[in-house]
């Protein structure tokens, strides 16, 4: 209840699949599975081509366990293994604030993964029929500072959409 409560508080919108503006946010938690079927370096890739003109500089995202981080702007050859998680080796590694890095986590790692995120980060989390409460709320905490400066956004997917109704609401 603390959690719904928070969301209302903060005015959380509900959208549906595709309506979400990636420039607009600091990380994609996609937890719903929206892009089952696409490789973690095909998802990276795109969100990165949908940030060239932003102040983003990367992509932090999970390749075959290990993050990596792809070079907005850059091709699949930039891609950057990274041995560790805290935003000093972030920092060092990249020679960017963390704060200037997107952050992608896949249905996988959209719990217990934590990445660096800006104490004013906003970030999608996707949501399908199929979620479960738990996963869901272990992918809204990534954003670590929630109940402070940090916002989500929840993504519906159509088949959760129509389950839900013309108009979903947080009730």
């Amino acid at each position: 209840n603390y959690l719904k409560t928070l969301l209302k508080s903060k005015k959380t919108p509900l959208l549906l699949q595709g309506e979400e503006q990636l420039t607009e946010l600091s990380a994609l938690i996609d937890v719903g599975a929206h892009r089952c079927g696409q490789s973690n370096v095909q998802a990276a890739q795109e969100i990165a081509a949908r940030l060239c003109n932003t102040s983003m500089r990367y992509v932090l995202f999970f390749h075959q366990d290990e993050l990596c981080a792809w070079k907005i702007g850059g091709g699949e050859q930039d891609i950057i293994t990274l041995s560790s998680t805290t935003p000093e080796h972030i920092e060092q590694r990249l020679q960017v604030k963390p704060a200037l890095c997107f952050a992608y986590y896949d249905q996988s790692h959209a719990t217990g993964i934590d990445l660096p995120q800006d104490p004013k980060a906003s970030a999608a989390v996707s949501v399908d029929v199929n979620t479960t409460l738990s996963n869901f709320l272990q992918a809204v905490a990534r954003m670590r500072s929630l109940s402070a400066l940090q916002t989500i956004q929840i993504v519906l997917s159509p088949a959760l959409k129509n389950k839900l109704g013309a108009t979903p609401t947080l009730d």
